[in-house]
């Protein structure tokens, strides 16, 4: 299963928090006749140019202020990507973020702060979880979370991947 990882600072602790139910991941469709579409998922998401992906991992006991570290999503392989891609990764701009619905435009509509750039190596085969799969560290976007005065243990934090200027790649992600 695709797993978020927070290394935070408390002790060193390392802490691996999964998607907790199916409104915590969706794609949002850029396709046309579909655009804005939303589909809860809990399976298999395509990540590719005209899809917007929302993950939202919740409950997460990090203290307010903990400097954090090392943070990542991973993703497992569904199939073989067609190339190297690029993907923008970004946060939701809101503390504790509610979970997906169906509503149209529900993932890109939401306020958005900081994001991150993620060149995509070629994924090989299927099933593959390994370094390829894995976003580069996102800690600056988490921190600014946690950073905040208002957060509290057990909020939860929202992530988009979309597609940034790539070529016909077709990457697909397994829970």
């Amino acid at each position: 299963p695709a797993v978020g990882t927070n290394a935070c600072q408390e002790g060193l602790r390392t802490l691996n928090i999964e998607i907790a139910q199916s409104s915590d991941d969706a794609v949002e469709s850029a396709l046309q006749g579909s655009v804005g579409t939303v589909t809860l998922t809990g399976v298999s998401l395509p990540l590719e140019s005209k899809q917007t992906i929302g993950f939202r991992f919740d409950n997460l006991p990090i203290a307010s202020k903990t400097p954090v570290s090392n943070v990542y999503i991973q993703l497992t392989s569904y199939a073989a990507g067609a190339g190297i891609a690029d993907f923008w990764i970004q946060d939701e701009d809101a503390l504790n973020p509610l979970t997906f619905t169906t509503a149209a435009y529900n993932i890109t509509s939401r306020p958005r702060f900081g994001s991150v750039l993620w060149n995509a190596a070629i994924w090989n085969a299927p099933n593959e979880a390994g370094v390829a799969q894995r976003t580069p560290d996102l800690a600056p976007l988490m921190q600014l979370r946690v950073g905040d005065k208002n957060w509290q243990p057990g909020y939860a934090v929202m992530f988009t991947i979309s597609g940034a200027a790539m070529p016909a790649a077709r990457y697909t992600a397994e829970y």
